[in-house]
């Protein structure tokens, strides 16, 4: 992941450089402006282990040392500099499409239908949640060749 904090505005981008993801929230205070990337798989490990509750992120930019603070306890890992992050092709403004989702749609759908996904190395495709979004449908979409689920909204 790349976070790149500017002002009190935080954008979190996740790639795998065929598909990349970004999006931005406010945070509550910033000693100064960066970008750092971090572990991907660690930091996941660390957040699927706490229950929701805010966080505190600090991060040494001089060390590249990223200390995650909660309720439960604090983890401190290693980053690397956010200019290691591998460059993604900017977005042409004018193709480009922009959607609101709440988040609680959001995780019903995936929560509904991400049972029904492959753990396929063989098959990828299989592996993942089709997403159709139309003016008046929010459609989530999985199948392991075996099942096959859609919930819509």
């Amino acid at each position: 992941f790349l976070f790149d904090l500017k002002g009190t505005t935080l954008s979190i981008t996740a790639s795998d450089l065929e598909v990349t993801m970004t999006t931005s929230m406010e945070t509550d205070s910033n000693d100064g402006d960066g970008k750092v990337a971090l572990p991907s798989k660690m930091l996941l490990e660390i957040l699927k282990k706490l229950p929701e509750q805010p966080l505190t992120i600090d991060v040494s930019m001089s060390s590249l040392v990223v200390d995650i603070i909660s309720e439960k306890g604090k983890y401190n890992f290693a980053a690397q500099a956010g200019e290691d992050y591998p460059v993604i092709p900017g977005i042409d403004e004018d193709k480009a499409s922009k959607l609101q989702v709440p988040t609680s749609l959001l995780l019903t759908g995936i929560t509904k239908t991400l049972f029904a996904t492959a753990d396929d190395e063989l098959r990828p495709v299989m592996n993942g949640i089709l997403f159709e979004f139309s003016p008046n449908n929010l459609t989530f979409v999985a199948s392991d060749s075996h099942k096959l689920v859609r919930y819509q909204r």
